[in-house]
């Protein structure tokens, strides 16, 4: 069974609201890994804005079986909370 992992993130900016994208995301330093041996795996991302002073405040990951249920915000495998 292959797993789906999503990092969806709570962002905010000292500033106001900042258009972001996230890149680079990598799961104990390997990009789309197809499983994980390690029980507490180290996740990975980089933060992208065209603004200044942009500070993440939170993050939440959510692992599922299912595309669909990512794209709802529901990991059905288990989920990381705010």
């Amino acid at each position: 069974m292959r797993l789906l992992i999503i990092a969806i993130f709570v962002l905010q900016t000292i500033t106001g609201s900042a258009q972001l994208s996230v890149s680079h995301l990598k799961i104990e330093s390997r990009t789309n890994p197809l499983g994980v041996d390690n029980t507490k795996p180290r996740f990975s991302w980089q933060l992208e804005s065209i603004q200044k002073n942009v500070l993440q405040t939170a993050y939440q990951v959510l692992v599922s079986d299912d595309e669909n249920l990512l794209k709802k915000n529901i990991g059905n495998i288990w989920g990381s909370k705010k």
